[in-house]
């Protein structure tokens, strides 16, 4: 019966001790310039994201070939995913976006439109 206190005390301090030296992720900072391509209607289409500010306070806008900038109204981040809401003149576009380092796969959707797209962050010069 000792025993087995003793062995449970071992465990639950090298447990202890584990969970002490894990380390927090830092959180996902989507600030940046990306670069993309959007699947639309079939087409492949290049486009720029431009994302400023600080958590609480993202802005920026999105810019393609085939339509005028469209300013960014909402930034959210949930770990790994980015949701942007862009506002276009044919109403809001909601992007989702998986970032992985400086990457990004996700969805676009705007009315009953969308299709995929896939992104790379450029490196600061």
């Amino acid at each position: 019966m000792r025993y087995l206190f003793v062995l449970a005390l071992v465990a639950s301090a090298s447990c202890a001790g584990a969970s002490r030296s894990e380390v927090a992720p830092q959180p996902l900072n989507p600030v940046g310039t990306w670069d993309f391509t959007a699947d639309f209607e079939g087409q492949e289409i290049a486009g720029t994201l431009e994302i400023t500010g600080s958590p609480g306070a993202f802005a920026g806008s999105v810019q393609t070939d085939i339509g005028p900038d469209a300013p960014l109204s909402s930034v959210t981040i949930e770990g790994q995913i980015v949701t942007l809401i862009a506002e276009t003149p044919d109403g809001p576009a909601v992007l989702e976006l998986t970032v992985e380092g400086d990457t990004f796969g996700g969805t676009w959707a705007l009315g009953a439109a969308g299709g995929t797209l896939r992104g790379t962050r450029r490196r600061p010069s």
